[in-house]
């Protein structure tokens, strides 16, 4: 092999020469990064050099005015208590559903008292000659409460 000039050279075999004359057209392209930084140690010369992201120049975003801003708080803070307003709404009627539903039971219970058809048995050899569906009906009760109505 002989050198002609810095970019060429002479070869007899033509893979050979095809081979070299990439590596040369890669050099020429990339001569500028190679000047810069130097050849990179990996040899990946058509690898980019990666940027940290403290060096990437972010923008400031969108700014609102303090005006802006104390709007945005009342409107949160008027849906808090609007939000307040309702959780409270619903545990006052629930307290209320729990209370009807007690008054019901007891007045439920005193009706069917006042319904129940009392029948006082005051021979005791009755309830001894009674069978045994007939004693299942019998419950006994105080009697104090008839008398006086």
């Amino acid at each position: 092999m002989t050198c002609e000039d810095s970019h060429s050279f002479v070869v007899t075999d033509d893979k050979k020469a095809a081979v070299q004359h990439s590596s040369l057209q890669h050099s020429n392209q990339d001569q500028s990064f190679i000047n810069a930084k130097g050849k990179p140690v990996s040899g990946r010369w058509w690898k980019p050099e990666k940027k940290r992201f403290t060096s990437i120049i972010k923008d400031q975003g969108l700014r609102s005015s303090w005006a802006a801003k104390m709007e945005r708080k009342r409107e949160l803070k008027d849906q808090l208590a609007m939000k307040r307003s309702l959780v409270e709404e619903k545990k006052r009627k629930k307290i209320e559903l729990v209370e009807r539903q007690k008054l019901n039971i007891i007045r439920r219970e005193e009706n069917a008292k006042k319904a129940e058809i009392v029948q006082v048995i005051k021979d005791s050899r009755k309830i001894k000659k009674m069978k045994r569906k007939q004693l299942r009906y019998i419950e006994t009760r105080d009697t104090s409460l008839l008398k006086k109505a």
